[in-house]
């Protein structure tokens, strides 16, 4: 499958900073977990999102290394400032 294929099948970018998919946080660790993420950012300068599934299967990563559709969810998404590529 080419990337561009594989791309299609990867969650929507989140609103925030977090994308809670796998629904394993109530709304305070939500609320929590952005706010350290924002912070961060300011202190930093550096894009983090956290990203919560249940299986990558659904998204086109079946039988893919976890860390590289961590990549490719990174690429997609364009997480970062490119001339640093900096995103987490």
């Amino acid at each position: 499958q080419s990337l561009a294929a594989l791309a299609q099948d990867l969650p929507t970018p989140a609103d925030g900073r977090l994308l809670d998919l796998g629904d394993v946080l109530d709304a305070a660790e939500e609320t929590r977990i952005e706010g350290l993420l924002a912070e961060s950012e300011a202190a930093t300068g550096v894009t983090m999102e956290v990203v919560t599934l249940t299986d990558t299967a659904r998204y086109g990563g079946a039988g893919e290394r976890l860390d590289a559709f961590a990549a490719r969810l990174l690429q997609a998404w364009e997480i970062g400032a490119p001339e640093r590529n900096d995103g987490i």
